[in-house]
């Protein structure tokens, strides 16, 4: 996990630090490149959150057979921090894309620390598909 994190923001820190090379690739417009090194600056954050959820739950969880616990907690969180906090933030808040950008932040993260307790619970043992030797 620690190498998938490091790596993971290493990247994002990369493209952060190149965004003005990299977006000229695309575009002239100074207000849609400063808008991505916002973006960029608040994915080093969403990617190594990302990285520490997606390894927790499609690397260790799931292995192990504890697949509806990630499943069910997705489902709750992504609705009630990505879509639910996404619109306050993005909407109600007048943020625009960096709101949902903060709100999907959120969302990674939250989701992450909770399978990273589950993983110490060690109730992922009774799912039958690992078992103690």
């Amino acid at each position: 996990m620690r190498y998938g994190v490091i790596s993971s923001t290493v990247g994002s820190a990369l493209l952060f630090i190149f965004t003005r090379p990299v977006m000229e690739l695309f575009t002239s417009n100074t207000e849609i490149i400063e808008m991505a090194r916002i973006l960029f600056g608040l994915g080093i954050l969403l990617e190594a959150g990302r990285a520490f959820n997606v390894i927790f739950i499609m690397g260790a969880l799931r292995a192990t057979g504890d697949v509806k616990y990630p499943v069910y907690i997705g489902i709750i969180f992504q609705w009630s921090i990505g879509v639910f906090l996404g619109f306050i933030f993005g909407i109600v808040f007048g943020w625009g894309l960096v709101g949902l950008m903060v709100a999907a932040l959120l969302d990674e993260w939250v989701r992450g620390i909770i399978m990273l307790f589950r993983w110490r619970s060690r109730k992922w043992q009774s799912m039958g598909v690992v078992t103690e030797g």
